[in-house]
Order: C-alpha cells, then sequence, then structure tokens
C-alpha cells in the first residue's frame, strides 16, 4: 500500500502479488529494474514452501513465479518444500557490494525461542526470475 507524504496512513492506492491468498514474511527488493517479493504461507510455527513473485513497477502488474529455494538443509533434512524448516524475514544490499543481495531466514523453535538460528543466503537471478540454494558456507563473489 502507498502511504500519504506523512508516512501515518495509506492513501488507498495498493497492489496485490497474490491475490486470495494469506502470506506472511514478505521480502521485497528490486533488481535490473524488477520488483521480486519473496515471502511464505500463514501455517503459524509450521514451515511451508517460500513462494516468489516478480513485478515490472511496484503497483505490478505481479507475477508469481513458484518456490525459488533449491537444496537441502543437512542440519534437518528439511527441502525447499518446507524452505529448509525456515521462512523468509528480510532481503538486503550490502552497500559495498552492489550487485549481491542476500536473503535472511529464521528458524524458530516455538518451545525455545531463545535458540532461533538465522541463514544468510545469497540470491541469484535466474531467468526471469531468482532462485536461493542452501549452502552451508559461503562467500561473497562465489
Amino acid at each position: 500500500a502507498e502511504l500519504t507524504t506523512n508516512g501515518e496512513t495509506h492513501t488507498g492506492r495498493f497492489a496485490r502479488a497474490f491475490e486470495h491468498r494469506w502470506m506472511e514474511a514478505p521480502a521485497l527488493f528490486r533488481q535490473d529494474g524488477h520488483y521480486f517479493l519473496l515471502a511464505s504461507g500463514c501455517t503459524g510455527w509450521a514451515p511451508n514452501a517460500a513462494r516468489s513473485a516478480s513485478a515490472p513497477a511496484l503497483f505490478g502488474p505481479w507475477t508469481e513465479l513458484g518456490n525459488p529455494c533449491e537444496g537441502v538443509n543437512p542440519h534437518n533434512g528439511l527441502g525447499p518444500e518446507l524452505t529448509w524448516g525456515m521462512q523468509s524475514t528480510f532481503v538486503f544490499r550490502p552497500k559495498d557490494t552492489p550487485d549481491l543481495l542476500i536473503a535472511m531466514f529464521d528458524l524458530w523453535t516455538p518451545d525455545h525461542p531463545d535458540q532461533a538460528l538465522h541463514a544468510w543466503l545469497p540470491i541469484e537471478r535466474r531467468g526471469e526470475g531468482f532462485v536461493i540454494r542452501w549452502r552451508n558456507e559461503w562467500h561473497r563473489g562465489r
């Protein structure tokens, strides 16, 4: 939703990327002149498959791209069908590496929230969309 100039309310202008579906944990980013959205379904503490979409402009039209995740998390044996047991949280671009986008994922443990873990994984452009591969370790430029 577009905010008013004072940021206290919305103008009434909005776009929907996943119509008639419930989403949470949205992470929006822009690359190569397109907008991309990484999100999760609403299943409480239970993990689910990530979802993605793209648009030529922030207000659309949005096109669903499917699950961008690949690979298996060896720590819990979970793959992309459950987003490695995690949920998207944030995407950022390091100031000193403008071509690199990094997605942050949370692994929440309802019985022990103080033991939550995070994964930081690079986003790779693929065709009209993007992919995020599980990596046990990675370094910028590789």
